[in-house]
């Protein structure tokens, strides 16, 4: 079960890359897992979406990586590559969005149906997912 965790370009291990070997971070799946559950942990507590999502963005502060660019760098590549970033972020946030409204319905769907505590399924959930990883 632990290959669902492993991502499209070996991202379990530290990679160095073109700009001069520098480390891109090693994502671990453990961490997704935490995220994911406070995430979830925050939205059963009843909160509007503004105020859950602003909750969700200080528990779960997104890291940083600073990488070095060659100069100079042309004002083109410049403008380029902010573009893409900016794309990117934006599609991940959107993306962040519609899990939040599916995952939403979905516990407390089964919530309703099963009368237990939204707690007890993100604690359900948190366990399972978390047999399945692999070990640390």
């Amino acid at each position: 079960m632990s290959g669902w965790f492993r991502g499209s370009r070996g991202a379990d291990d530290e990679r160095g890359g073109e700009n001069g070997g520098q480390q891109l971070p090693a994502i671990d799946p453990r961490e997704l897992l935490n995220a994911w559950i406070r995430a979830l942990t925050l939205l059963g507590e009843g909160r509007g979406p503004d105020e859950t999502i602003a909750s969700i963005a200080q528990a779960n502060r997104p890291g940083r990586h600073l990488t070095a660019l060659r100069t100079p760098l042309p004002a083109d590549d410049a403008r380029a590559l902010d573009d893409v970033l900016a794309w990117l972020h934006e599609i991940r946030t959107r993306q962040a969005g519609v899990n939040i409204l599916v995952e939403q319905l979905l516990i407390g769907w089964l919530s309703e149906a099963t009368g237990r505590s939204w707690n007890e399924i993100v604690q359900q959930l948190a366990q399972e997912i978390g047999s399945m990883l692999p070990p640390e």
